[in-house]
């Protein structure tokens, strides 16, 4: 069986498969006796592909210091790249911002590295968990095939000598990869997919690697909790 690439007409976003009727027309050949076998007792259904033009790839970046200061500081680097299969769009990204000791977090922002004079999106907490930090885009990233971008993380810090932070990049833990108003990473391989009106173009982050790595920033006072040992 063939599966049919986008150069041969299909569409972003098919799912063929293969099934096997035994009772349908079914014949094999043995490889030794060259006998014609015509019975079979069991149908056979494939697992389902999904044809896609291109899927990016997030990658965290190096921060410039690790050492947590007050002031606006940028809390994670990351890069999203497109494979040479097309452009990808991308509208939202997430992270859990966990802290430690006096250190406050503030004004949470998106940013181009190559340009943070303007922010791309404000970071919103999430009501149903205050840790995790959304980005939604109001106006989505182009990422053109065979390149990359890349985008900081910044807040403002209070009290930062005495505290930690812990910034982690949110994948989507999902059987599909359809995108939801819960989903922490939204991306297309269709450009103009919509992404404020929940277009069914667009994809969360199941078929994109890599998520889940942290930055740490610790202060310059900072003193790690002390760890119980059982008696």
């Amino acid at each position: 069986a063939e599966i049919p690439t986008l150069a041969g007409g299909a569409d972003s976003g098919d799912s063929p498969n293969l099934n096997f009727y035994s009772n349908e027309n079914f014949y094999a050949l043995g490889e030794d006796s060259n006998k014609e076998i015509t019975d079979s007792k069991n149908d056979v259904s494939g697992r389902g592909v999904v044809v896609r033009k291109t899927t990016p790839t997030f990658m965290m970046q190096n921060l410039p210091t690790t050492i947590l200061s007050n002031g606006t500081q940028q809390l994670y680097k990351f890069a999203i790249a497109a494979d040479a299969g097309g452009d990808v769009e991308w509208g939202k990204v997430s992270f859990k911002v966990e802290t430690d000791g006096s250190v406050e977090l503030t004004n949470f922002y998106l940013y181009n590295y190559v340009d943070q004079s303007t922010s791309l999106a404000t970071g919103v907490r999430r009501t149903d968990d205050s840790s995790i930090v959304e980005f939604n885009l109001p106006t989505a990233e182009i990422i053109a095939a065979e390149s990359s971008k890349t985008y900081v993380i910044k807040a403002t810090v209070l009290d930062g000598s005495g505290g930690m932070v812990k910034a982690t990049a949110l994948g989507d833990e999902s059987i599909t990869s359809d995108a939801g108003p819960t989903s922490n990473f939204v991306w297309s391989d269709i450009i103009n997919a919509e992404f404020l009106d929940l277009s069914p173009l667009r994809l969360n982050s199941k078929m994109v690697k890599s998520f889940g790595e942290s930055a740490i920033m610790y202060g310059a006072s900072y003193v790690p909790p002390a760890i119980e040992t059982p008696t």
